[in-house]
């Protein structure tokens, strides 16, 4: 995956990553002098879409477009998220600035005013001043601009068309274009961009609807970020508690395995399972049963384990002792083995991780799920047909990975 670089080159801007845009996903508009706001990097394999640059400022400039006299020192940076209330105050606190004889609001009105009258000067003047300083030929046109949400993001080069379409969607709000792409295409939900799936902005950007919409389709209410902020923290960070509380109900429900702290030794019940150690997965299970549930640091059980060694063995006397054949896998942080397997079960693993048919075909015999993917991925036509038979719209069903029929029937093994 590589980072965003809208001139396709490699000095001065071509590492920025972000340029300010209209709902629609076109510049904004050039009938005024606007500040662009263009987030650059320093290394190119830092995150282009993080949550957390613009807000605290961390390798993110705004650039001021110079004014007519080429002096930008009393040029006002418009918030990246102002409100129109805010703005009215600022002008009533530069009309009463002006009017005490205050240097600074005198300097400022006399560089967007010609021959200011101050016995005359009113509070419609003071608004168009201030608009004019934020780059605007009047106020109204900065009240249509406020009325646009902003997405501060440009198109990357390798990016699908839907996918893009659904983060700018959820970057802006647009409850409506979320619902018909996700009902298209309910995968969508979880993808994304250099690790930032749509849900990811739209909390950021703090759309509780949208928000909603997403986590319906299926989106990962725990999910981390590139750089180890949770969604929850993201939320809190910006006073979004709602969206908080929603995030964390939606986590619950969602039951993964929970992983051990990112310091957590290797516990011996997750090596002898993937060792197909069989006699120590007896003792330790003799001695303390509810480790066939114990989460290792990146929240895989026992099962997970030996299904990703194909310990056989193991997996037959891990699911005789209880161990769960639906279990969810945790997103714990990724080593130097790789990343977490979020949402993986046990037969997920076996399938798109090993290409282990064996194993599978044994998990589904204990009763793991056997749905379109898999039959798929097993080679097996009549159930597929079968399934799609009874209900052709099975073709859009993602298994809770994300993982979906069609490209499972070129992923088998011998």
């Amino acid at each position: 995956m590589t980072p965003l670089d809208p001139n396709g080159g490699s000095q001065g801007l071509s590492n920025c990553a972000t340029l300010e845009v209209s709902a629609k996903g076109a510049a904004a508009s050039a009938e005024r002098a606007e500040p662009t706001f263009v987030g650059c990097h320093n290394d190119r394999s830092e995150r282009p879409l993080s949550a957390r640059d613009a807000d605290a400022g961390h390798d993110v400039k705004e650039v001021v477009m110079p004014r007519p006299n080429g002096d930008s020192r009393l040029a006002r940076a418009l918030p990246a998220r102002a409100n129109f209330e805010q703005l009215k105050k600022q002008a009533k606190d530069l009309l009463a600035a002006y009017r005490a004889g205050e240097a600074v609001a005198v300097e400022e009105i006399g560089r967007y005013e010609q021959s200011p009258d101050p016995g005359r000067f009113a509070l419609h003047d003071a608004r168009r001043v201030l608009a004019r300083s934020y780059g605007f030929a009047s106020w109204s046109k900065l009240k249509e601009q406020l009325g646009r949400p902003r997405v501060r993001m440009i198109r990357p080069q390798d990016i699908r068309s839907d996918v893009w379409e659904t983060i700018t969607a959820a970057a802006t709000g647009d409850e409506e274009r979320l619902r018909a792409l996700l009902a298209r295409d309910p995968g969508l939900a979880r993808e994304g961009y250099w690790y930032t799936p749509p849900l990811h902005v739209a909390v950021r950007e703090g759309h509780l609807a949208a928000v909603r919409v997403l986590l319906e389709a299926g989106a990962d209410p725990a999910g981390i970020g590139l750089i180890g902020d949770d969604l929850v923290t993201t939320a809190r960070d910006r006073g979004l508690e709602e969206i908080a509380r929603v995030l964390e109900s939606a986590a619950e429900r969602r039951q993964r395995t929970s992983p051990a702290g990112a310091g957590a030794p290797d516990y011996p019940i997750h090596v002898a399972a993937a060792a197909d150690d069989v006699e120590s997965v007896r003792r330790l299970l003799d001695a303390e049963p509810d480790l066939v549930y114990l989460g290792d640091r990146k929240g895989g059980t026992p099962l997970h384990r030996a299904v990703a060694a194909s310990a056989r063995r193991a997996v037959e006397v891990l699911l005789e002792r209880g161990a769960d054949v639906h279990a969810l896998h945790g997103r714990g942080r990724g080593d130097a083995a790789g990343y977490a397997p979020a949402d993986f079960q046990p037969i997920d693993l076996a399938l798109w991780k090993r290409g282990d048919l064996e194993t599978a075909r044994l998990l589904v015999a204990r009763g793991a799920a056997y749905d379109l993917a898999v039959a798929a991925a097993l080679g097996d036509g009549a159930r597929v047909t079968a399934l799609l038979d009874e209900n052709p719209e099975r073709i859009r069903e993602a298994r809770p990975c994300g993982t979906r029929a069609l490209p499972c029937t070129g992923r088998r093994s011998t």
